[in-house]
C-alpha cells in the first residue's frame, strides 16, 4: 500500500548498488508523504479463515513561510490464516519398514520415530523377538508446531526538506523506524516452526 515502483535491475548496471548486486537487484520506491497524502486502508478475505487489513496515513506540514518542509507518514498491516497442516502419516520413501511393521515405522509427517541401528532385530532377535526393526513412538507435526500463523507489520517515517523552496529538488533528510513479527511454519527442504517471530530496526 506504501509503494510506488518496483524496478528489477539485471545486468551491468546493478554494479551500481554494490559488490554484492552482481546478480541484480530489486528496487522498491515508497510513497513520499508530500506527494501522497491522506488515510488509505485495504482489506481481504478467503480460505483457511484468512483476512488481510492495512491502513496508512500521511500528511506534510508547512513552515512559516508557507513551503511544506515535514512530511510524516504511518503504516499498519496484519494478516492471520489457518496454515496447511502435515498430516502425512505414509512411510519415508526407501524405508526398510512399513506400516505391517510390529516395531513401528517411519512416517513422512511424525518426527523422532526414525530407525536406529541399534535397533536392529538382527542384534536383539533373543531379547524383542518377532518384532523385527522397532522405532521410537516420535511425535506428530499437529504436537509441535502452532498453525495459526499471524504477520504484524509497522512502519513510521519522517521525512524534512532541507531545502525547501526548491520543492521537488529539495534534498530530503529521513528518518523511519520499522517493525514486524509473527508466527508460521517455513517449508523448504523441511519444515520450520517459526514462533512469535520480531524484527526491529531504525535507519
Amino acid at each position: 500500500m506504501d509503494v510506488l515502483k518496483v524496478d528489477l535491475i539485471v545486468g551491468a548496471s546493478s554494479a551500481f548498488y554494490g559488490p554484492n548486486a552482481f546478480n541484480g537487484v530489486i528496487n522498491m520506491e515508497t510513497k513520499s508523504p508530500f506527494f501522497h497524502k491522506g488515510v488509505s486502508s485495504y482489506f481481504k478475505m478467503g480460505e483457511r479463515n484468512l483476512f488481510e487489513g492495512g491502513v496508512r496515513w500521511a500528511e506534510a506540514y508547512k513552515n512559516k513561510k508557507g513551503q511544506e518542509a515535514i512530511g510524516i507518514k504511518f503504516n499498519f498491516s496484519f494478516f492471520r490464516a489457518d496454515d496447511w497442516q502435515a498430516d502425512n502419516t505414509d512411510p519415508v520413501y526407501g524405508t526398510m519398514t512399513g506400516r505391517d511393521n510390529p516395531g513401528g515405522y517411519d512416517a513422512v509427517n511424525v518426527y523422532g520415530d526414525e530407525f536406529l541401528p541399534e535397533f536392529d532385530y538382527r542384534k536383539s532377535v533373543v531379547t524383542h523377538p518377532g518384532l523385527n526393526i522397532f522405532h521410537r513412538r516420535g511425535y506428530a507435526e499437529k504436537d509441535l508446531v502452532d498453525y495459526n500463523s499471524y504477520n504484524i507489520k509497522s512502519n513510521i517515517a519522517f521525512h524534512w526538506k532541507l531545502q525547501p523552496g526548491k520543492k521537488f529538488e529539495s534534498p530530503e533528510l529521513i528518518l523511519a523506524s520499522n517493525f514486524g513479527g509473527g508466527t508460521t511454519v517455513f517449508q523448504g527442504d523441511n519444515r520450520f516452526s517459526l514462533r512469535i517471530l520480531s524484527f526491529f530496526n531504525t535507519a
